[in-house]
């Protein structure tokens, strides 16, 4: 009996991938509607999505209580390279604290 032939890498990324453009399709204009204080943090160095993409966003956002920080060197898995960690946390706990607005 065959085995199921097993799919690489390459299938799945390419499946997230288009799950992903999906659901920002779908709710790409829904940023106009936020009404709660926004922290967007995004790395100089993502190697995944442009950081003039959080700057296009930010600028849709029509809250005044909203802050958009790049993280000199942070990569797209920021909270998760082993370097940037405690800058993000601090950031994070600066706006849960109302000191970063």
């Amino acid at each position: 009996r065959d085995q199921p032939r097993s799919r690489g890498l390459g299938d799945v990324y390419k499946r997230q991938y288009q799950a992903f453009t999906k659901i920002v399709s779908q709710y790409k204009e829904s940023i106009s509607q936020i009404e709660c204080p926004i922290l967007m943090l995004h790395g100089t160095s993502d190697e995944v999505i442009a950081p003039s993409s959080s700057s296009h966003a930010y600028k849709k956002i029509p809250v005044q209580k909203k802050r958009l920080i790049y993280i000199e060197g942070a990569k797209h898995r920021m909270l998760y390279d082993g370097r940037m960690e405690q800058t993000v946390f601090t950031i994070i706990e600066q706006m849960l604290e109302n000191r970063i607005f």
